[in-house]
């Protein structure tokens, strides 16, 4: 004579004859795979032993790292923590953004201001910044006002590129528009090929 396990138990092991059967209860086999399945997740049951239940887990697939017990998990994670996707924004000088934790490869880098431009799907953005238009410390106008303008100048931005800070013209107006009646040359200010100075207002 022998031993049987008890449904939803199965042997663990050779059937033993005239002795208890060795028996154990995988969770997941049980039912808990389904559920998980259902989820789009698997299942796992670490500890099959009789005893021990309510221990199985919805695991999570792809690049997500998290798990749930005896129900789906939420799979969500940060894709800018990962090892490899920060750090290609931040050579690029750029943030990373993650901008959706439930969606894989939704990470992008973005342009820090004062520079512009798209973010970029899993890759490094295009940034730009003229530095006639905004406020930065290498800019027109550090924040007191371009000094281009109050030379009665205008300013210049040959290379709006971010490896290229500092490189703003101020230049001089051929002719100063007015309302009505004919223009006025800018008193002391040359043709505009002659008169550009980088970095700063056009002096004499």
């Amino acid at each position: 004579w022998y031993c049987e396990c008890p449904a939803p138990q199965t042997l663990k092991g050779a059937r033993q004859v005239a002795a208890a059967a060795a028996c154990e209860l995988d969770e997941c086999a049980a039912g808990g795979q389904a559920t998980c399945a259902a989820a789009g997740q698997s299942c796992v049951d670490a500890d099959t032993a009789v005893g021990a239940t309510g221990g199985w887990k919805c695991v999570c697939g792809g690049g997500f790292k998290t798990e749930a017990v005896a129900g789906p998990a939420v799979c969500e994670a940060d894709e800018c923590d990962e090892a490899g996707n920060g750090a290609v924004c931040a050579a690029a000088g750029q943030d990373c953004v993650d901008t959706n934790a439930r969606t894989e490869r939704s990470w992008e880098c973005r342009c820090k201001a004062p520079a512009t431009g798209a973010g970029v799907n899993a890759g490094a953005a295009t940034c730009a910044i003229d530095e006639c238009t905004v406020q930065c410390a290498t800019c027109a106008d550090t924040g007191s006002g371009s000094v281009c303008a109050a030379a009665g100048q205008e300013c210049f931005e040959p290379d709006s590129a971010v490896a290229s800070p500092g490189d703003w013209w101020c230049v001089c107006p051929k002719t100063r528009g007015a309302m009505a009646r004919p223009a006025e040359a800018v008193p002391a200010c040359p043709e505009r090929d002659e008169c550009r100075d980088p970095s700063g207002a056009v002096t004499e």
